[in-house]
């Protein structure tokens, strides 16, 4: 591999960095498995009914184990070497598995443009992918989707090197075992790549449907025999999110867009600045039309489902990058044949820029994005190093759904003894809040408790008035979101961990407790 094509995966460590242990509510499922894989007896079947995350919380539909018990196996050397007190660089190995596994989908991609159109382009990928955020933020993060992407990353790259055939049943795969929705890509694949229908035999149109077929009913034959043991039940868990979806068109009790929202609002904000040059690149090139119009076709047809998220069209960032490197390969190349020329490239080159320079602007708001994680970290890990080897008792903390989903997960627990978790949501805990110790609540005030810490959570961009290094500072805005609450009939322990919070965070803007946004 060329070392210019290592830089996505430089780039994946550097977001892994900036929120190592923390994770939103749609990484949950996978995140939590992943941890009772490593830290329970699985193959135990009345220790999954007691242990593992998912009997106590289902979820809404069930997601496959398949993929978490991947991540498990090649985490697990680490899992040995740490032991149960290391639980957060586990976490972190866990993470790099995914990391590393989507920077080599990312290098399949630059590999195939390499040997198919030359260096250019394929250096002018890498570059464009590096010059945007959320892709290679989400790269390492725990989500199906970003499962998926991997698959299709290297779908895409068959289809550069014109292996159709292996990128048709790739895709068959993904849309079995991880997301029923790449169905829509595999069948403009397959528009576009068959089309006309009267260049191919009827022999080998079967031929193909039966290899899709296959493909697709031996990995659901799989998923439901992994899924089953560990659901506990007959579970097919990629049928089952269909039937939600789009079927019961559940999905938009989460909110619904406007069709166009897909190509006016998500687009634009995850590609930058190569959405410009993604959609000359489009028109101008006929190589790249070839390839990449059915991941754009795709995103035209999901787009009449009424609910809408960016990660849902993941699948088409890489290929609308492939149009923009071939745009900026193209200019690149001819810079020196004219004005209009260097003019293209100046252009091409300043539009890059702009959006290498909104990266540190993503990644301070999304640092701030995990109020829930960040309470839990400082109030166990914090209070840890601040009291040594003390011998108090256990300490009851109870965590509430919206700390739980912003950040929580099981490789913050320390299993030391002297902490015991709570994610019960009955409605009506204010009967029985009294019965812990700690809450890591979105109440900024509980009867009977005292707050000892706050931790803020992003807010807004604060866009400066005038241009200056003091004004850039104060770009993002957060404000309390999660408070850790004491039991005031502890009042000296509360004193306590109140200190080491003081500790933990010394030189953050959560440190002190106020009602008022601040400006970082």
């Amino acid at each position: 591999m060329r070392l210019y094509r290592a830089l996505p995966f430089c780039w994946i460590l550097a977001y892994v960095a900036l929120a190592p242990c923390y994770q939103k509510v749609e990484e949950s499922f996978n995140t939590q498995a992943v941890h009772d894989l490593l830290y329970h007896a699985w193959w135990r079947r009345d220790n999954i009914q007691q242990h593992f995350d998912h009997v106590a919380f289902p979820g809404i539909v069930p997601r496959t184990f398949i993929i978490p018990c991947v991540i498990a196996a090649l985490a697990f050397p680490f899992r040995l070497l740490l032991g149960a007190t290391g639980k957060r660089l586990v976490h972190l190995v866990a993470r790099l598995v995914v990391g590393a596994a989507s920077a080599w989908s990312l290098d399949l991609i630059a590999g195939a443009l390499e040997a198919s159109h030359g260096v250019v382009i394929a250096r002018a990928f890498v570059v464009v992918s590096c010059a945007q955020f959320h892709a290679l933020y989400y790269a390492s993060r725990t989500l199906p989707n970003t499962f998926a992407l991997i698959l299709t990353n290297a779908a895409l790259a068959m289809r550069i090197r014109r292996r159709f055939e292996a990128s048709w049943i790739l895709l068959a795969v993904v849309v079995a075992l991880l997301r029923s929705e790449v169905v829509l890509l595999l069948i403009c694949c397959l528009v576009v790549d068959l089309w006309p229908l009267k260049n191919h035999s009827l022999e080998s149109l079967v031929r193909i449907a039966l290899k899709l077929f296959s493909s697709a009913l031996v990995t659901a034959f799989f998923s439901v025999a992994v899924d089953s043991y560990f659901w506990q039940r007959l579970s097919y868990p990629e049928l089952e999110v269909f039937y939600f979806n789009a079927v019961l068109n559940k999905s938009s009790d989460w909110g619904v867009s406007p069709f166009h929202w897909y190509f006016t609002s998500a687009l634009p904000r995850a590609l930058a600045g190569a959405f410009p040059l993604a959609a000359f690149g489009l028109v101008q090139d006929p190589s790249c039309r070839r390839t990449c119009v059915p991941f754009v076709m795709f995103v035209a047809l999901y787009s009449f489902l009424p609910h809408k998220e960016l990660r849902f069209i993941f699948y088409a960032i890489p290929a609308c990058n492939v149009c923009a490197a071939t745009t900026v390969a193209t200019v690149w190349t001819g810079r020196s044949s004219s004005k209009q020329s260097r003019l293209a490239w100046i252009m091409s080159l300043g539009i890059l820029l702009v959006s290498a320079a909104l990266l540190p602007l993503y990644a301070s708001a999304s640092y701030w994005n995990y109020p829930g994680g960040r309470a839990l970290d400082g109030l166990i890990h914090g209070s840890a190093e601040c009291e040594g080897n003390s011998t108090r008792g256990p300490l009851r903390v109870h965590i509430d759904a919206k700390s739980a989903t912003t950040g929580i997960n099981r490789f913050l627990e320390r299993d030391d003894g002297k902490w015991l978790y709570s994610k019960e949501e009955d409605h009506s805990i204010l009967t029985w809040v009294s019965d812990f110790e700690l809450l890591v609540t979105e109440r900024p005030t509980v009867d009977g408790f005292m707050l000892i810490h706050e931790e803020p959570a992003f807010r807004r961009l604060r866009f400066p008035k005038a241009l200056s290094w003091a004004e850039l500072s104060a770009v993002v805005a957060v404000e309390p979101a999660i408070f850790v609450q004491c039991n005031t009939a502890l009042h000296a322990t509360c004193e306590n961990l109140q200190a080491c919070f003081d500790v933990k965070t010394s030189g953050r803007a959560s440190r002190t407790i106020s009602g008022e946004a601040k400006e970082l």
